[in-house]
């Protein structure tokens, strides 16, 4: 049975019995060579071992074996961006095309828009998270963050951090950003408030602890 081969090789990945694992999923290729989950399952095994190129060429058999495997484009994705491979983003929107709804889908696409420098396309995805789910708190930090540092836009920052912490209040990282924001507009009290927001959240919060007290020195 290479349904229970295969499940008992995912066990063996878990329990770190990776040698077990390859040879079950070797063992159910050989009884079917068109089990595309075991080609992925062997992507993962070869990621985790550091071996690129056999990693790469599992998970691409994985999608050409079943090419609607939105699993297998996710992991490609993921792989080729942690490669730097700009192939990453025709995997995500491969991945989107399968499933238009996936937040994960459209957050990896934008984190790889970020990472690469498309700033504008990775907020207008960001957006579009925000559409599909309006309780995520990550998607507008994301493009707070976007705000801060790489266009120096402070207001649009403070106004984007004050969504995440909308939908979640506890967001210290939120907070602190929203306080570098408002610091940076000369907003001393607001930031004051935003870094004690943030201590209030986690009390060992060096950057924020650090932060408070700068901003208490430069306070008439």
């Amino acid at each position: 049975s290479t349904a229970c081969r295969l499940r008992r090789a995912e066990l063996n990945i878990h329990l770190g019995q990776v040698e077990r694992a390859f040879n079950d999923l070797n063992e159910s290729l050989r009884i079917n060579d068109q089990l595309h989950e075991a080609y992925w399952m062997k992507g993962k095994l070869y990621e985790g071992l550091g071996n690129v190129e056999l990693a790469r060429s599992s998970f691409t058999t994985a999608v050409e074996v079943r090419p609607d495997f939105y699993d297998g484009f996710i992991a490609l994705g993921l792989f080729c961006a942690s490669q730097g491979d700009p192939l990453a983003e025709e995997y995500y929107r491969s991945a989107i095309e399968l499933k238009p709804g996936s937040v994960e889908a459209h957050y990896n696409l934008a984190m790889h828009l970020q990472e690469r420098g498309d700033l504008e396309e990775a907020l207008t995805t960001y957006a579009l998270i925000s559409e599909l789910d309006p309780n995520n708190a990550t998607a507008p930090f994301n493009q707070g963050y976007i705000h801060l540092e790489y266009r120096q836009d402070y207001g649009a920052a403070v106004e984007a951090f004050s969504k995440a912490l909308d939908r979640l209040p506890y967001y210290q990282q939120a907070f602190y950003n929203r306080g570098l924001a408002h610091e940076s507009l000369g907003e001393l009290e607001r930031a004051l408030a935003d870094y004690e927001s943030a201590l209030e959240v986690k009390p060992d919060y060096t950057e924020a602890a650090l932060a408070k007290g700068r901003v208490l020195k430069a306070m008439p």
